[in-house]
Parts: C-alpha cells; structure tokens; sequence
C-alpha cells in the first residue's frame, strides 16, 4: 500500500481509513474500520482496528485524522504541514 501511495501523490481520499499493521501481523480482515465513526471524537480515541498500530483516518475531504500516531510521527506530520489546524489529544 505504501508503494501505491508514493506512486500516486495527488489522490484525494473522501472517506476512508488507512490501518498501519506491523509487517509481520496476520490482520484480520473481517474488522473494516469505518470513517464516519463517532468514536473518533471521543476522548482519547484509539484505532478501530485492534491489531493496527495507528490509522489514517480520511474523513469527508474536510479532515484527516490520526489516531494512535506515535509522538515522534506526529512530530513529522506537524512539522511537515504547519499551517494546519491541529488538535492534539493525551
């Protein structure tokens, strides 16, 4: 998926979620995270899915989210778009 992402930069995404899984994790595709959960603006907000290590949340073409990102990655995303509106959650 990453390759596919580098591969096409400019693709909008409306509504979807982009699970990030360890390389070596046997996922379980019978979970579908969905983008229009509630649960994502609840406090702390965890990933949908129980095995991804964070997830890529593109919600409604108004909003991405990123939920569980680690602190060193949130560190990059928000150095990477500064003029963004960010809310970052404990």
């Amino acid at each position: 998926m990453e390759r596919w992402l580098r591969e096409h930069p400019y693709e909008q995404y409306i509504w979807g979620v982009f699970s990030a899984f360890a390389p070596d994790a046997e996922i379980d595709l019978s979970i579908l995270p969905d983008a229009g959960s509630p649960d994502f603006w609840q406090p702390n907000a965890q990933p949908q899915h129980p095995q991804a290590l964070f997830e890529i949340v593109c919600w409604d073409s108004t909003c991405t989210l990123f939920i569980g990102l680690p602190d060193k990655l949130a560190q990059l995303v928000v150095a990477a778009f500064p003029n963004a509106a960010c809310r970052i959650k404990q």
